[in-house]
């Protein structure tokens, strides 16, 4: 398995768009968001993926809460990278320089 991490730190303007798709990121993302959000959502769910939290709460439950049709109001997404475990830090430097 390569060390994307270390391997995208080490490229100049890994962070660009073209320069991520060169390395084969983001391959067919624009096909998976053409079927729609409700597709993306029953995806997810019939995966069975939880949050990594101590609840292990179902992402494709928790991403239905934001798909709900537009009433005017904002909508917020709240990511928490919590470190609070002893002697973690990786989570920051995977949010800062791959967040894939």
């Amino acid at each position: 398995m390569a060390d994307t991490i270390g391997e995208s730190r080490e490229q100049k303007q890994w962070y660009q768009r073209r320069v991520r798709e060169a390395r084969g990121d983001w391959f067919k993302t624009k096909n998976i968001i053409q079927k729609g959000g409700p597709w993306i959502v029953d995806e997810i769910k019939a995966s069975g993926l939880r949050g990594r939290g101590g609840a292990g709460f179902p992402t494709g439950l928790k991403w239905s809460f934001m798909n709900k049709p537009d009433d005017g109001r904002p909508k917020y997404l709240v990511v928490n990278a919590d470190e609070g475990e002893p002697g973690t830090c990786k989570d920051r430097e995977i949010l800062r320089h791959a967040p894939r």
